[in-house]
């Protein structure tokens, strides 16, 4: 499915005991060991915590789950745990386990004012019903987590413009897509998803003003490779003359590029598309 296709969005840290550190992958082994050492000298859920983060940005997501579930055995209401473990289990696909932690993470939670915290937990409930195939209940913590994150994730809006063009929805699809592009601006992503949703639901005007916004930054073979979709687009569109023009536009184009430009792989199977039909 479309919205199994895009990743997990990146780990947010929940902000509300640590701090987040972003280590490279030969400091993080060193920083385990560590951690290990003193966590068998004297064990404590901040200690576990840590390292449960470090095991995750290892890769090794059973045992942090395994160190979360450890804090959550001594402090069954650990807020930090409790959204850590929900989002390991997650990523892991024990949905029942990722459910019942993020139901105890949104209780924690619920006398707290601030938005995105609770936004984070929104996000838990879209993901988990997305994966039990529950795409309707998945749309609604959708919208309910973007609309109170003050700085939107671009892959956030995707993933709920997915499960909407997933439903045939595409008119809610471009919707949503144009309200993530009003907030983000120029998101080259959130553009592509315009016209690849666009192009489905047949609005050739929609996609084609994309084009033309991408075009207006464009530069050396990604402008050969927007005009042709231009091409492609008009041609759908029923605008055959107008769309071999755009073609030749391309043609001439791609006639003008470097020399070391024209021989990527990239650049030979646009050469093939410009030779056919011309």
């Amino acid at each position: 499915m479309i919205y199994q296709k895009i990743l997990l969005s990146s780990v947010l840290f929940i902000g509300l005991t640590l701090t987040s550190v972003v280590l490279a992958h030969g400091e993080i082994h060193p920083r385990i060991e560590k951690l290990t050492t003193e966590i068998t000298q004297h064990s404590s859920t901040e200690l576990l915590l840590k390292r449960g983060l470090l095991f995750r940005d290892d890769n090794h997501l059973n045992k942090a789950l395994r160190d979360f579930k450890t804090v959550l055995h001594d402090d069954v209401n650990h807020v930090d745990a409790l959204y850590f473990a929900a989002e390991t289990a997650l990523i892991l696909g024990k949905i029942k386990e990722a459910n019942t932690f993020t139901t105890r993470f949104l209780k924690q939670i619920k006398k707290q004012t601030k938005g995105a915290t609770h936004a984070k937990a929104y996000r838990l409930f879209a993901e988990i019903y997305a994966a039990q195939g529950k795409l309707d209940s998945s749309i609604v913590f959708w919208k309910k987590s973007l609309a109170l994150q003050a700085y939107p994730i671009p892959n956030h809006w995707l993933k709920l413009a997915a499960l909407q063009s997933q439903q045939n929805d595409y008119t809610a699809a471009l919707a949503t897509l144009q309200q993530a592009l009003a907030r983000l601006g120029d998101n080259v992503s959130i553009q592509d998803a315009i016209l690849e949703t666009a192009l489905k639901a047949k609005s050739y005007p929609v996609a084609l003003a994309i084009i033309e916004q991408q075009l207006a930054k464009s530069a050396s073979l990604r402008t050969v490779i927007l005009l042709l979709k231009k091409s492609d687009t008009l041609y759908l569109a029923d605008q055959a003359i107008l769309a071999s023009n755009i073609k030749q536009q391309a043609l001439e184009q791609f006639k003008q590029l470097p020399s070391n430009k024209k021989h990527s792989p990239v650049a030979l199977s646009i050469q093939q598309q410009l030779a056919s039909n011309l």
